[in-house]
């Protein structure tokens, strides 16, 4: 008898795959991918690189380290490197259409050096540091800065 794993159960018991992550040069520091799917297929995965996902359109679950949640559009989250991550539509039937996403994705590199050195980054530092367990932005931070990243 072959029994139905939950996608709780599938993280387990799944060890998530090194995505090498493409650079648009080869001294690039940021890379942006626009996704326009017809939904997300799971692919549990991490990488060294900060992550910044937008999602413009598409609904499901959404599984960063250890939270299951579920997204929507105007969906933002920053993940730290190497942290595990996967969205989900599939079998979703909330799901409409294609599913749409910006993804930025950045190497620490990108960032000024410690925040001694740069007090000015001390905001930026502390999210950084936030985000390597994953930040979820709500609301309205969420709406303005998606504008901003689909212009």
């Amino acid at each position: 008898m072959i029994s139905t794993v939950s996608l709780w159960q599938y993280k387990f018991i799944m060890k998530p795959s090194f995505e090498q992550v493409r650079k648009s040069t080869a001294n690039s520091q940021l890379t942006q991918v626009t996704l326009n799917l017809p939904e997300f297929e799971p692919y549990w995965h991490f990488h060294p690189e900060f992550e910044l996902t937008y999602i413009i359109s598409g609904s499901g679950k959404r599984i960063v380290g250890d939270s299951i949640d579920l997204f929507y559009p105007g969906d933002l989250v920053l993940l730290g490197p190497d942290l595990p991550h996967t969205w989900n539509s599939v079998n979703n039937d909330n799901q409409e259409g294609s599913c749409r996403a910006v993804v930025f994705q950045f190497s620490e590199k990108l960032i000024p050096g410690r925040a001694e050195e740069f007090p000015e980054f001390n905001n930026v530092h502390r999210l950084l540091e936030m985000a390597r367990r994953g930040v979820s932005f709500k609301n309205v931070i969420s709406t303005l800065t998606g504008k901003k990243l689909i212009q």
